[in-house]
C-alpha cells in the first residue's frame, strides 16, 4: 500500500466518523491482564476478525487511545466499491 493514500489523524470526531461509515465499533482483544497492555490490545471490531474481541464503549477507547499517545493511521479509499478498512494505531511522532 502507498503510504502517500493514508491519512493519520488524533481527533476524535474523525476517528468515530471512520469507524461507523464502515460499520466499525471499538473494541479490545480477549484477555487484558493489565492496564499498560491495554493499548497492545485496542482494536476497530469490523466483524470480520478471526481473533476474539471484546466490544467497548467510545469514551473507554479514547481513554486508552490518548493514554498511549496513538494516532490512527487510516486508508479512505474505495477499493472494489468497498470503503477499505485499513487501520493501524501508530504513537505519535512515528510516521
Amino acid at each position: 500500500m502507498n503510504s502517500d493514500q493514508l491519512k493519520t489523524t488524533d481527533n476524535h470526531t474523525t476517528i468515530r466518523n471512520w469507524v461507523e461509515e464502515r460499520e466499525g465499533v471499538p473494541a479490545m482483544t480477549e484477555g487484558i491482564a493489565n492496564k499498560s497492555m491495554a493499548g497492545q490490545m485496542l482494536r476497530i471490531n469490523f466483524h470480520e476478525n478471526k481473533e476474539f474481541l471484546n466490544n467497548i464503549s467510545w469514551d473507554v477507547f479514547f481513554e486508552i487511545f490518548d493514554e498511549n499517545n496513538f494516532q490512527l493511521l487510516y486508508d479512505e479509499r474505495i477499493i472494489d466499491g468497498k470503503k477499505s478498512n485499513y487501520y493501524q494505531f501508530v504513537k505519535k511522532g512515528e510516521l
